[in-house]
């Protein structure tokens, strides 16, 4: 082991101490393995939540085609014309609350009633979950 004082001109000291390459590893061997486990660890963790994170997404879009797998089957089988579906859409924006606090009660979302009058068929949409109702119906193309 060697020391060594050097004076700076700023009246500073500094010491440097020389260790054999043993005496170091036999300082630092104990702390690598925790290290490198804790790195493994955080590895691990940071793909968990890189894991969730895309789970959330993908759970997220499948959810969304299923809204549009919806609105495309009642858009097929109720509803004539894109000015019904978008005022269908506006009344779902609209309820967009009451949907969500549904969906923890079993998804309750707007449903869309017929009246046939010979002529054309109205169209209403109520709400399941605060029962306000809108008329949706196009008679253009009655």
């Amino acid at each position: 082991m060697k020391k060594k004082a050097t004076e700076e001109s700023n009246s500073k000291y500094e010491i440097t101490i020389e260790l054999p390459k043993e005496a170091v590893q036999h300082i630092v061997k104990p702390y690598i393995k925790p290290y490198e486990e804790a790195l493994r660890d955080l590895a691990s963790r940071n793909r968990a939540l890189i894991d969730d994170a895309e789970s959330e997404k993908i759970k997220k879009l499948e959810s969304e085609i299923d809204d549009l797998k919806k609105l495309l089957k009642l858009s097929v089988v109720v509803l004539d014309s894109e000015k019904e579906l978008k005022a269908y859409k506006k009344f779902c924006k609209k309820h967009e609350k009451c949907q969500l606090s549904a969906k923890a009660n079993g998804g309750k979302v707007p449903y869309i009633v017929l009246n046939g009058t010979g002529v054309g068929t109205c169209k209403k949409v109520i709400c399941q979950v605060c029962g306000k109702e809108q008329d949706i119906t196009d008679i253009s193309v009655w």
